[in-house]
């Protein structure tokens, strides 16, 4: 009776572990569980800045808390590429997965890591390049510009196993796998938090950010091994060979047609984010904390999100890849459903937390007034429009899990200008002198920046994904299933 208890326990277990398929069952219902443990994982994920925050904050200060988040927005705008790129690959890894075709997937995956490194090392270089320029152009304040620049020379040291850890485990999802890299995402932040305190407390290491970008190196080293060799054992064909890298021109086209316009899309979003940043940071110290706050816990706000768009990507790429077009189409409106709810949730969470979310990033003395009104105006502004990101990152996912990159970036580059165009001339019209006086309702217009962005990106996609996917006759029934129907209608007239 106990071994058969012991048997139906580690049943339950390898259930969980297990490569799901996509392609059947109710849309609400596979997407919602599928999503589960991408959200527990992207919260480790999340959490690991958290920690650093908390870790730093009573080792060594505010001051590296600050500092280590001013390089935010530089590091989305140099990595953003690469990992909008492997998101495109594993694009092509599930729809393969969905038609069945190992021999297609085995290629498509080695070709992934080969360009990935690739990537990376173009990637660091041109940081390493424009370190400087780029910490001058974000007016990072003297308090923080050495600091910032210790950390951001880690990132840019170890960002080649960054971008393989994430490629793999992007298509750990891609093959319907969510729940193991939650796994690696929880031994990563307890390990996480064990190198920053070791690299960064006083009596020990005591090497501030320095310390936490070795921690973020070894971090990704041993997750991307567990995540790997997690994969080639389930799925034995994938493993690594030189021969997989030659003579298939097609696959090389397959993957850079989608992964390099979703890279550049994502790094497109980024360039704003920055030319925003820069503008915040010239309102001053105080400014510089706000941001760290606020768009810490804005990444809290709308990781559901990014969550659900995550496991549509997923899901839509393995309908699309089996020819089940109708359940693509079922799939996009049933997740929307679920992001209007959750939308309701996160408007009372956002709304009432405003005030108090400094104290959570910041020590209770470092936290002023100037600090409370920054961050409060921003997520009071932020909240309402939260239903905006929700929708276009499920458009985002629809589109190019059906193969359509191009209108995403279309969409990317009016997110770009509408966020340049309000960070650099709102608080110029509201107070043309906001350089000097840094007045309250100069930032207030500054605030509107992303709302701005969000719209103009959910008009163009949203249009776009209604079009193309909602009203296409196309998508209104299976290819699989018609092709039945046919052949039964044939077999009864003869």
């Amino acid at each position: 009776m106990a071994n058969q208890t012991k048997g139906n326990i580690l049943d339950k277990i390898r259930k969980i572990f297990a490569f799901q398929d996509l392609t059947s069952g109710r849309p609400f219902k596979v997407i919602l569980l599928f999503a589960l443990p991408i959200l527990l994982s992207n919260l480790l994920g999340s959490s690991i800045g958290l920690i650093n925050s908390l870790v730093l904050k009573t080792t060594v200060g505010t001051t590296s808390v600050v500092a280590m988040n001013q390089t935010n927005s530089i590091n989305s705008l140099l990595f953003q590429l690469g990992f909008g790129a492997s998101s495109g690959f594993a694009i092509i890894g599930s729809q393969r997965y969905g038609a069945k075709d190992e021999e297609g997937l085995k290629k498509a995956f080695n070709i992934s890591i080969f360009l990935c490194v690739i990537l990376a090392i173009l990637i660091s270089t041109a940081g390493f390049i424009f370190l400087d320029p780029l910490l001058d152009f974000l007016n990072v304040d003297a308090a923080f510009y050495d600091r910032s620049k210790i950390y951001l020379i880690m990132l840019l040291s170890g960002f080649i196993l960054t971008l393989l850890n994430n490629l793999v485990g992007n298509y750990l999802r891609a093959l319907g796998n969510s729940s193991f890299p939650l796994l690696v995402s929880f031994g990563g932040a307890v390990l996480n938090i064990l190198f920053v305190y070791l690299l960064t407390a006083q009596n020990l290491a005591n090497l501030d950010t320095l310390g936490c970008g070795i921690a973020n190196i070894l971090m990704n080293l041993i997750s991307i091994l567990c995540n790997y060799l997690y994969l080639v054992k389930k799925h034995k064909f994938l493993r690594f060979s030189l021969s997989s890298l030659k003579g298939d021109k097609k696959t090389y086209l397959d993957l850079l047609k989608l992964g390099l316009p979703l890279g550049f899309q994502w790094s497109i979003l980024f360039i704003g984010s920055f030319v925003q940043n820069s503008q915040i940071n010239i309102y001053g110290p105080d400014a510089s904390s706000a941001m760290t706050c606020y768009s810490q816990f804005e990444s809290y706000l709308t990781i559901v999100f990014s969550v659900l768009a995550s496991a549509l990507l997923t899901y839509v790429g393995q309908n699309y890849g089996a020819k089940k077009y109708k359940r693509v189409r079922k799939g996009i409106l049933e997740c929307s459903a679920l992001a209007f709810v959750f939308y309701l949730i996160l408007l009372v969470v956002g709304f009432s937390s405003a005030k108090y979310v400094p104290y959570i990033f910041l020590n209770a003395e470092d936290v002023n007034d100037k600090i409370v009104y920054y961050t409060s105006s921003y997520l009071y502004v932020l909240t309402p429009s939260l239903i905006l990101q929700g929708i276009l990152m499920i458009s985002r996912s629809s589109l190019q899990g059906i193969n359509k990159p191009l209108i995403p970036f279309i969409s990317g580059v009016g997110e770009l200008a509408a966020r340049i165009l309000v960070s650099l001339f709102v608080p110029y019209l509201i107070d043309n002198n906001y350089q000097i006086t840094h007045s309250n309702a100069s930032f207030l217009g500054l605030c509107f920046s992303n709302t701005s962005a969000w719209l103009v990106s959910f008009l163009l996609m949203g249009t776009a994904t209604i079009v193309t996917i909602i009203l296409n006759k196309k998508f209104k029934y299976d290819e699989v299933v018609d092709i039945n129907n046919c052949q039964e209608k044939k077999e009864e007239n003869i």
